[in-house]
């Protein structure tokens, strides 16, 4: 079964792996916060309480453990606290948890035992070290003098932890348990940020980052303060130097996990934060001794900064119902509760030890659960967003062999189906040719994203985006873009289209002017030679002519439209002349049927052309249908949102139809099934209805055969016709074509216009300068300047 992890598909072995380390991480935490909390005073007496002083004027007495502050002393104050004890057993030991700066031990008034020297001012006489000081061997039962010389130093002063005496047996065995706890502490926060750092080589994300090194400079604190680093730190300064550094690193890399929880990554604020903290830990450890009270101050007021950056982000999340933002509540609350006894213990309002080390363990082990439930949360949607997928989303190996596929792409590639073992080739459906491609694709995405296209077996083409994962997988994410492609071959084959028929145009227009000039030297010869077989011959050659003349327009009409202009039409009217032209071409097996109402809207067109539109569809079915078959004309009108909105007419057959690959084709210049067609027919019909502003397609006819549709749109009002021309105007006649010229000025004069004519678009200019004219007659392809 795929396993994913943040939502990324990796293989079993890499999940079982890390679900070891998490299980023993959270195990090791569980037990050594319950041996943290095991009583550490079985069998000794807590000297917790009040002790009379010396050496501080105005104060009588004080209770340890406590800060000096709390009595109203000085911080680096020296008193002497004073108490009398009773001996439990002949070999008591005395235990003092954690004094702050130095301490001297007296017996009876012998000094017996100590750490540093209360009365020196060197910084190499200072010490945190918990002490265990062996008393002199006395009667179970008698009492006796115990006094302390004790000193302060770094703000603190006094001492932090308990204060014991008892059988030297017992205090060394609870001296153990402190140290014990204190390494447990250290391990288990060890284990809990070890195993997000562990996870983060493989998959990094920002927050699991910051909370694993948040934890792990956590636990570099919390050993700061054992007698195992003091002894590998015998330079007091240097180990207090080592725990403010850290102090400001643990600040900043608890804001930049806190941001990244709920914004996936820090921002600027927290980034420059953590860059600030960074600096100072860098200065605290190259500060000079005297310094340092400064470095603890930044370091305490960094703790501030972060505890509040931590509430608010944390309200901010539990607002905005960020999966895991509720532990985060819990967190806060373990951290306050921790603040709170160690505030009480350290100005002695209360006894006990601290609970500084359970507390760390809780507040890190909820910070990582609130981590993995966000986590989780968002490894879910993300497998969710690829399952629903409309893309297709496969993961490979280098050799391009599929580890994981969504349901969209088991769809799309038809080679894997959900539940079957991995293994299968990409490769499969990749068309044989282009393999190489999809390998070096494969290859390059495995170190950077990359993009590529390729086509499969069964033609289909697909694009495809390579994200690498790591560990030479590859996530490709593959979509169908076979439509895309065929439109930008249709787009481009329209350009191609254009382009021919831009030149089609253009030699059809000089082809006709040469037909022109054929047929003007053809009636000129007619009015010169009165020979009857000469007019025959030249009747033949004038309709050979007017045959190229007709062919050549059609190629006009594809190329450039017919630019005539559109006027009322009577479409019912174009129907049954269209009809009694076809009719006598038909086959004597062939029948039309002509249903067209008596009275139709009026449309928007050219009679002529529309007249040719509909003998060209009648004669298309007259040859579909061959020697025997029906063809009908019908005639019927739309509505368009309730109004009137057009005419559509029918022409059907009952022949073998057009296949569903043609019927786009067919519409298109020299494309025919006919042995004798030129393949225009359809594409000038389709061109003048452009120019009509109507639409021509196909369907298919019941129960075989084809229908094609022609629809016009309604004429809502036509402009009235112009009037006459009246005789006697004066007409300038411009074309490059001397023969032409001559029949067009011959034939105006005749009609009793008063014409000029001139062979150039230079000389009408120069004759305009001149003159005044009614009419302007000219071709419009010219040398020079051309008659537009």
């Amino acid at each position: 079964m795929q396993t994913t992890v943040f939502g990324v598909p990796v293989s079993p072995a890499v999940v079982w792996w890390q679900r070891l380390a998490t299980a023993l991480g959270l195990v090791a935490t569980v037990g050594l916060w319950l041996l943290a909390s095991l009583p550490r005073d079985r069998g000794v007496v807590d000297l917790s309480g009040t002790w009379r002083v010396e050496g501080a004027p105005g104060i009588e007495a004080i209770t340890l453990p406590g800060l000096f502050a709390y009595h109203g002393l000085a911080p680096d104050a020296r008193v002497s606290a004073h108490r009398a004890v009773v001996v439990t057993s002949r070999n008591d030991a005395l235990l003092l948890e954690r004094p702050m700066y130095a301490v001297t031990v007296r017996w009876d008034g012998v000094v017996v035992g100590g750490a540093g020297d209360p009365a020196s001012d060197d910084p190499g006489q200072r010490s945190q070290r918990t002490l265990v000081v062996p008393l002199p061997s006395a009667a179970p039962g008698s009492l006796h003098e115990l006094e302390l010389d004790v000193r302060g130093d770094f703000g603190k002063g006094g001492f932090t932890g308990a204060i014991a005496m008892g059988p030297a047996s017992e205090v060394f065995a609870t001296a153990s348990a402190i140290e014990r706890q204190r390494l447990s502490v250290v391990l288990g926060l060890s284990l809990l940020g070890a195993v997000p750092l562990l996870v983060a080589i493989r998959f990094p994300r920002p927050a699991s980052v910051a909370y694993g090194s948040f934890v792990i400079a956590a636990a570099a604190a919390s050993l700061g303060q054992t007698n195992l680093a003091l002894d590998w730190l015998p330079d007091p300064v240097g180990a207090m130097k080592s725990y403010l550094s850290l102090g400001a690193v643990v600040a900043g890399l608890g804001v930049l996990y806190v941001d990244s929880f709920r914004e996936g990554r820090p921002g600027v604020a927290a980034s420059w934060f953590a860059g600030g903290c960074g600096a100072l830990a860098v200065g605290a450890l190259l500060a000079p001794t005297d310094w340092l009270w400064w470095s603890e101050v930044c370091t305490n007021a960094l703790h501030a900064v972060f505890g509040a950056w931590f509430a608010a982000r944390v309200y901010q999340a539990w607002r905005d119902r960020v999966p895991g933002s509720w532990v985060l509540v819990i967190a806060l609350v373990v951290a306050l509760w921790a603040i709170v006894t160690e505030v009480s213990m350290t100005q002695g309002l209360r006894t006990g030890g601290s609970w500084l080390g359970p507390a760390a363990l809780a507040f890190a082990l909820a910070l990582g659960a609130a981590l993995a439930l966000r986590d989780a949360a968002v490894s879910a949607q993300h497998e969710q967003l690829v399952r629903s997928s409309l893309d297709a989303m496969v993961t490979v190996d280098a050799r391009g062999r599929i580890d994981h596929a969504n349901p969209a792409a088991v769809k799309l590639l038809g080679v894997v189906s959900p539940g079957a073992p991995t293994g299968t080739s990409l490769l499969v459906v990749v068309a044989e040719g282009q393999r190489p491609l999809v390998r070096a694709h494969v290859g390059r995405a495995t170190t950077r994203p990359d993009r590529c296209e390729f086509q499969t077996g069964s033609a289909r083409s697909l694009e495809s985006l390579g994200t690498p994962l790591g560990s030479g997988l590859v996530m490709l994410t593959l979509r169908d873009i076979t439509v895309r492609r065929e439109m930008d071959r249709a787009v481009l084959q329209a350009a191609r289209l254009e382009t021919a028929g831009v030149l089609m145009g253009g030699i059809a227009h000089d082809f006709n002017n040469m037909l022109g000039s054929v047929l003007a030297h053809v009636g000129l010869l007619r009015m010169q030679v009165p020979d009857p077989r000469v007019h025959a011959r030249l009747d033949k050659m004038e309709a050979t002519v007017e045959k190229a003349s007709e062919l050549t327009r059609r190629l006009i009409t594809v190329a450039r439209g017919t630019g005539a202009e559109l006027a009322l039409v009577d479409l019912g009217r174009v129907c049954r002349v269209a009809a009694d032209l076809a009719e006598p071409t038909l086959p004597a097996g062939v029948t039309l049927t002509l249903d067209v109402p008596a009275t139709l809207p009026p449309v928007l067109g050219a009679t002529g052309d529309l007249e040719q539109v509909l003998v060209n569809l009648l004669v298309n079915a007259r040859d579909a249908v061959g020697a025997t078959g029906t063809i009908r004309l019908r005639a019927r009108t739309f509505q368009h949102n309730g109004r009137p909105g057009g005419v559509v007419v029918v022409v059907e057959d009952d022949g073998p139809g057009v296949p569903l690959d043609r019927r786009t084709s067919i519409f298109e210049p020299f494309v025919t099934d006919k042995a004798h067609g030129t393949g225009l027919g359809l594409a000038v019909a389709r061109q003048i209805l452009r120019d009509h502003h109507g639409r021509i397609w196909i369907e298919d006819a019941a129960p075989h055969g084809a229908r094609f549709f022609v629809a016009l749109r309604h004429a809502d009002a036509v402009d009235e016709a112009p009037a006459a021309l009246p005789s006697q105007r004066r007409v300038l006649v411009v074309d490059d074509e001397p023969v032409l010229l001559e029949t067009h000025v011959s034939a105006l004069r005749n009609a009793g216009y008063e014409v000029t004519g001139v062979a150039s678009s230079t000389e009408a200019l120069t004759w305009l300068e001149s003159h005044g004219l009614d009419l302007l007659v000219t071709d419009v392809r010219m040398p020079n300047i051309h008659g537009l």
